[in-house]
């Protein structure tokens, strides 16, 4: 039995299960999915609306169903200053909600009347949310409309950060890259669990603005999300010649593993999770703020590495964030990504293998379909190739940096060395 919660009704109407039941058999009989096997049967609901800002909105009205002292705004078409937002929202204990950059949504302006907030918190700057916005936001709340910025989005979030958790009892912090939202996500959900910030960091070294916070901060611990790629060696370096013994990283194969990984830190027992696309932000960044563990997705179908903390965690039921558009039922249900068809080795490949530099190689079978239809296609050297960044996007690669497999000058569109970045 599922739940659906849309951004108009604040009374769950509950949806038969059974066309989702019938496309993962028909898929699983077909060789496309894996059946999952969680720990136990998984209970699903949803909380969606028509759109990003009605998904907010939403999960909002799930989660403050009784209405809240305040609201976190922020832009949801980009994630640069909205990333260290959610462990605001949470030290709050007030929603976030999305806007556009000149206009707010009905969803957004509909939630706030519900909700009545004596405060709202903007984060970003008229860049990101505009003046407009702000002045309309006055108008919907009884007390004031208080806007955190920075220069960038390392100094938006360092001001966040040095603003409202200077006092935390908990010295943590977490750091993510800034040039992409992946890892930044599931950092930002592990900050608003604990009540202790997010900063950012580009991939080869730490803002001025992101070491100034640090140091005001006195952290205890600091906790690196994401893998070498995105966050340097040389980073971490710095860090650890700042605050020797007090850094440690926290990293998978991908986002999706790297998710996973952050809930399994924070916990050893989970049985109800939040579940989003690890393909955008807009949707997860809501539910990080809630402070739940959040685990990703791929958008049609469940990777392998969240299927196995859903065990690990002893998770029973799972809460999508957004509609099936965004992610699919069948994702939803646990039907768990095929493995991706191995590359067909090249012909020189195959007649060394043969023993004989002039044998003729022998045919590759056809490799079995996978769900995963952006797996890039092998090429020589065992580098990889996108046709756009679409298609970096849903294999869940990007941003891609130069020189990783995959990173061409086409899809570098400023030409800084980061492809594909939002």
């Amino acid at each position: 039995m599922s739940t659906t919660t849309t951004a108009g009704a604040r009374t769950p109407r509950r949806v038969r299960g059974a066309l989702t039941a019938t496309l993962t058999a028909a898929l699983v009989a077909g060789g496309l999915l894996a059946a999952a096997a969680p720990a136990q049967a998984l209970s699903t609901d949803r909380w969606w609306g028509a759109d990003r800002h009605g998904t907010a909105a939403s999960v909002s009205g799930a989660a403050f169903g009784g209405g809240a002292k305040g609201a976190v705004v922020v832009n949801g078409g980009s994630f640069a200053d909205a990333l260290a937002a959610a462990p605001l929202a949470a030290s709050l204990r007030v929603p976030l909600l999305t806007t556009a950059q000149g206009q707010l949504p009905d969803s957004a302006r509909s939630e706030l009347r519900r909700l009545a907030p004596e405060s709202v918190w903007v984060v970003g700057g008229a860049a990101a949310v505009s003046d407009d916005v702000v002045t309309e936001l006055r108008g919907l709340t009884s007390g004031d409309v208080t806007r955190l910025q920075g220069a960038s989005r390392y100094d938006t979030a360092a001001q966040v950060a040095q603003t409202h958790f200077a006092s935390s009892p908990d010295r943590e912090v977490y750091v993510a890259s800034g040039e992409g939202f992946a890892d930044a996500l599931s950092a930002g959900a592990a900050s608003a669990s604990r009540g202790v910030p997010l900063l950012l960091t580009t991939r080869d070294g730490l803002p001025a603005e992101t070491v100034t916070a640090l140091q005001a901060l006195a952290p205890s611990r600091i906790t690196v999300v994401g893998g070498t790629s995105v966050v340097s060696p040389g980073v971490q370096g710095q860090l650890e010649a700042e605050w020797p013994g007090k850094v440690r990283r926290i990293a998978g194969d991908d986002r999706y593993d790297t998710a996973a990984k952050v809930v399994k830190d924070l916990t050893g027992s989970a049985p109800r999770v939040l579940l989003a696309s690890g393909a955008d932000f807009p949707d997860a960044l809501a539910g990080a703020a809630l402070g739940q563990p959040l685990l990703l997705s791929r958008p049609d179908c469940l990777p392998q590495v969240t299927a196995d903390a859903y065990a690990a965690l002893g998770t029973g039921g799972v809460t999508g964030l957004g509609g099936p558009g965004v992610l699919s039922d069948t994702a939803l249900a646990g039907a768990v990504c095929a493995p991706a068809p191995a590359p067909a080795p090249s012909s020189s490949a195959s007649a060394s293998a043969s023993g004989s530099g002039s044998a003729t190689a022998k045919p590759a079978s056809t490799p079995r379909p996978s769900t995963t239809t952006s797996t890039p296609k092998a090429t020589s050297g065992g580098s990889a190739y996108y046709a756009n960044c679409d298609a970096v996007r849903r294999a869940g690669k990007d941003p891609l940096y130069r020189g990783q497999p995959g990173y061409s000058s086409k899809l570098d569109r400023d030409g800084d060395g980061v492809a594909c970045e939002r």
